[in-house]
Order: structure tokens, then C-alpha cells, then sequence
């Protein structure tokens, strides 16, 4: 989507994401990610009768939630470690512009 985004010169700053609700968070994130300077609005669905209210009370919502959460500890380390990095990087350039001031 992003490449599709970008070649179509679009200023996007506002955008509704639909999703199914036990994944909603995690979508979130990701456009955040992607799209930094976007204001997303969420519209989650209930679906496969999983809903905030009931998802622990039988084993296959406990199931597509905790998979749900497992995917969001593989997608965001790596995320972290390249905010992280750039961080490192500008700062490094800031202290090397300092010292030739």
C-alpha cells in the first residue's frame, strides 16, 4: 500500500483502516509505523464471535487473541531497534556538529 501511496503522490493525512477488532492494536501500530505524520481512524468489526467482552471465555477467542498478541511481540522489536538506531545516528551527527561549531 505505502509504494501504491507514494507513486500516486498522495498527501495522505487522514485515513479509516477497517479491521477485525482482535487485531485492531496491532494495525494501529503498524500504520502509525508506516505513516507517521496520518491520523488513522479505527473501525473494528466483531467477527468469528470474538468481542472484547468475550474473548476469554472460550478457547478459540483465548487462541486468535494470544496469536494476535504474539504477532505484535515478532512485529515491533525490529521497529524498535530501527527507532532506536536512528535515534543513535542523528544524535551522533548533532554531538559531531557541536564540536565543529
Amino acid at each position: 500500500m505505502k509504494e501504491l501511496v507514494e507513486s500516486s503522490n498522495i498527501n495522505l493525512r487522514k485515513a479509516i483502516v477497517c479491521c477485525q477488532s482482535y487485531h485492531a492494536r496491532r494495525v494501529l501500530m503498524t500504520y502509525r509505523w508506516v505513516y507517521s505524520n496520518t491520523q488513522f481512524y479505527i473501525c473494528s468489526v466483531d467477527t468469528r464471535g470474538i468481542t472484547k467482552d468475550n474473548w476469554f471465555t472460550f478457547e478459540y477467542g483465548i487462541n486468535r487473541v494470544m496469536r494476535e498478541l504474539a504477532r505484535c511481540g515478532h512485529y515491533f522489536p525490529s521497529m524498535i531497534k530501527e527507532v532506536y538506531e536512528k535515534n543513535l545516528r542523528i544524535n551522533k551527527n548533532i554531538i559531531m556538529y557541536e564540536n565543529y561549531k
